[in-house]
């Protein structure tokens, strides 16, 4: 998949999701949820999989960050590298604007 068509992709779910929310009921939500395929790096110390480079399948989040947790330390993981055709440098976002991650850092 190119970058721009997961944008617009990305973009039109999460349009649809939020009508889904507001006029279905819950069990009716995202019957045919997106996700698009990544490579994730952790990079804790001391993790058995730090500086491995994994596939996931990443969910598409409701609200723009994208949560990647590591399988062996269950720390967040910040280096999410979409596998598009055209664009090796893109990073999905894991935090928000404010820099905050989605989870709290101990």
């Amino acid at each position: 998949m190119k970058k721009e068509e997961f944008l617009s992709l990305s973009k039109a779910f999460r349009e649809r999701m939020q009508v889904e929310i507001e006029t279905l009921p819950e069990d009716e939500w995202g019957s045919d949820w997106m996700s698009t395929d990544a490579i994730a790096t952790c990079h804790t110390e001391g993790c058995s999989a730090s500086e491995m480079h994994l596939r996931v399948s990443v969910a598409e989040p409701l609200d723009g960050v994208y949560k990647v947790l590591c399988g062996m330390c269950s720390r967040a993981i910040h280096d999410v590298d979409p596998m598009f055709e055209d664009d090796e440098d893109f990073r999905l976002p894991t935090r928000y604007p404010d820099g905050n991650s989605w989870v709290v850092e101990t």
